[in-house]
């Protein structure tokens, strides 16, 4: 039986410390392979990042500045109600399409498809 194991185990000697191979502290170290895995993921990870940036930051810039009046341009079947609730769904539809009117100087309620409506 101690001839097997002798032959299945690999043999551990003792360095100056007597603690043998465990007690050695020493760095990894990495394959070809492994090392191609890394930067693999190295490079993959600042695309990644990358493309966040690319995406996310027009659309950061492109948001308008408190204050600053946003332009629609009507479609066609669109209302003067219609607009004010797809841009300011939390407020009251008749408060925001009566501030759309004045903004604009409108007459009436009335728009039609291509005009340009600037919005509170």
């Amino acid at each position: 039986m101690r001839a097997y194991f002798s032959r299945c185990l690999p043999h551990r000697r003792a360095g100056r410390s007597g603690r043998g191979s465990a007690g050695r502290a020493g760095r990894v170290r990495l394959t070809r392979r492994g090392r191609i895995v890394v930067w693999a993921l190295a490079l993959g990870l600042f695309a990644a990042v990358l493309a966040g940036v690319l995406v996310i930051g027009p659309a950061v810039n492109a948001a308008p500045e408190a204050g600053e009046p946003v332009e629609v341009v009507v479609r066609p079947g669109d209302t003067l109600w219609s607009v004010a609730r797809r841009h300011e769904p939390a407020q009251d539809p008749l408060v925001m399409a009566e501030e759309i009117r004045k903004l604009n100087g409108l007459p009436d309620y009335t728009v039609h498809p291509g005009q340009t409506l600037k919005l509170p």
